[in-house]
């Protein structure tokens, strides 16, 4: 037995510490203070894991979590930690990877706080699963076993409520769960909108039931406006696959991002937390500093979200995005926005930078949670141009990337994290690279 003190804790939440010069990291509900008995579980060459046993003396940043299901959830990693301390470990994170990673010392970066710290996602997942033989939806533990919910704190009420509603109607249909019963229900997904308050709906099935419109008509009489029924024959848990999608009802929702409106299909990605988004989207603006004579080329762009808060105040934007669905919801909605010089091209972003042919002055780049490829980032340089605003979902691909990019002359200039997620690890960043002057 091992009487440790946590320092730090990893992305995962498992906590850090150090005795006798290795680091321990110790799985279990820790938080950074914590004076702890631990079991070494297994030991490498230069560090130790180990699972919690007891707690010895209490961090002062711990308090009690809100949810229920925060022990056996995994989701809310940092749901037992103080907000202030939450905001401290996302922006030590964010400076430990950029000094690791990229050798930029940025002692503390700052981050925007949320001003909701719970009820803030607009869009859910989750599973179909059977409790006491009587279908439920839930999610999978951190042991990989699914577990029923009762509540789900940082989701808006009535996106929560939604799902009740909707599986109340699966119910009456004595429909069963693909994950738990060997039946056909997989996922059911939830949007609110908060600009219209319109509900969107998906559920998917490993095949249809025989009934699916009158299950459908059901749905939709319970207040959604957008429903879709998917099918995924997928021997996994992805909640979409390749098999055909039936639209019931509206096609879209709409939500608003300063000023803007978006219509969301129930596959498109859109942002969980528009509140926050915004804040994420000015910073990244006052990176960018459009102007009337710029040609920006993004990256990533996905349905256009953050390409219509600017294209308007520049010449030319060239968006590029490999998902061909995302790319025909952009240009739905830049048609809505009533934007018209913004070329959107369904190519993956190493392919379009690469056939560029007009002179690229500025750069905007939003990847998903891997960050850019190799090929990706050298196409990008290659267009030189004079800044690159760099939008990221995760510090350590971030810093990882800004080091690719210092031996084409970039260099870190600014950057803010935003937290989008409280309660959890995730921190999002927007980062200005800057062209040195030779």
């Amino acid at each position: 037995m091992e009487i440790l003190e946590i320092t730090d804790l990893t992305v995962e939440g498992f906590g850090v510490a150090k005795s006798s010069g290795l680091v321990y990291f110790v799985k279990g509900v820790v938080a950074p203070g914590d004076v702890v008995k631990a079991v070494i579980t297994s030991q490498h060459r230069n560090y130790v894991e180990a699972e919690f046993v007891e707690l010895v003396q209490p961090s002062p940043y711990r308090i009690e979590p809100l949810c229920p299901h925060f022990s056996q959830c995994g989701g809310c990693q940092l749901q037992h930690i103080s907000y202030q301390e939450q905001l401290q470990w996302k922006s030590n994170f964010a400076s430990q990877n950029l000094w690791k990673l990229a050798r930029e010392k940025v002692d503390n970066v700052h981050i925007v706080p949320s001003d909701l710290l719970y009820g803030y996602r607009a869009k859910a997942h989750f599973t179909f699963g059977e409790e006491n033989n009587i279908l439920n939806i839930g999610y999978f533990s951190k042991s990989d076993k699914w577990f029923a919910l009762t509540t789900c704190p940082i989701l808006k009420e009535t996106l929560w409520v939604t799902a009740q509603d909707v599986l109340s109607v699966l119910r009456k249909h004595d429909l069963k769960s693909y994950f738990t019963s060997n039946g056909t229900l997989r996922h059911l997904q939830v949007r609110v909108s908060l600009l219209t308050g319109e509900k969107q709906v998906l559920v998917t099935f490993t095949q249809f039931p025989k009934n699916f419109e009158n299950v459908a008509e059901e749905i939709l009489s319970a207040g959604i406006s957008s429903l879709a029924l998917h099918q995924n024959t997928a021997q996994n848990k992805t909640v979409i696959g390749k098999g055909a999608t039936l639209y019931n009802g509206n096609q879209y929702v709409q939500e608003q991002l300063m000023g803007k409106v978006y219509n969301i299909t129930p596959v498109s990605f859109f942002q969980i937390n528009p509140v926050q988004a915004e804040k994420l989207f000015s910073i990244a603006l006052d990176y960018l500093e459009p102007q009337p004579e710029d040609i920006v080329f993004e990256g990533y762009s996905g349905v256009g979200a953050f390409t219509l808060l600017y294209a308007q105040k520049v010449k030319t934007v060239i968006a590029a995005e490999g998902v061909e669905e995302a790319v025909q919801q952009a240009c739905k909605n830049a048609a809505l926005n009533n934007v018209d010089n913004v070329q959107f091209l369904a190519k993956p972003v190493e392919e379009a930078a690469g056939s560029l042919q007009q002179k690229i002055n500025k750069v905007v780049v939003d990847p998903p949670r891997n960050g850019m490829t190799q090929e990706a980032l050298n196409a990008v340089a290659r267009l030189q141009p004079e800044r690159i605003v760099y939008i990221s979902c995760d510090p350590s691909t971030l810093a990882r990337d800004i080091s690719r990019f210092q031996p084409f002359g970039y260099s870190l200039n600014h950057i803010q994290a935003i937290d989008m997620f409280p309660q959890t690890t995730h921190v999002e960043c927007v980062a200005l690279l800057i062209k040195e002057k030779l």
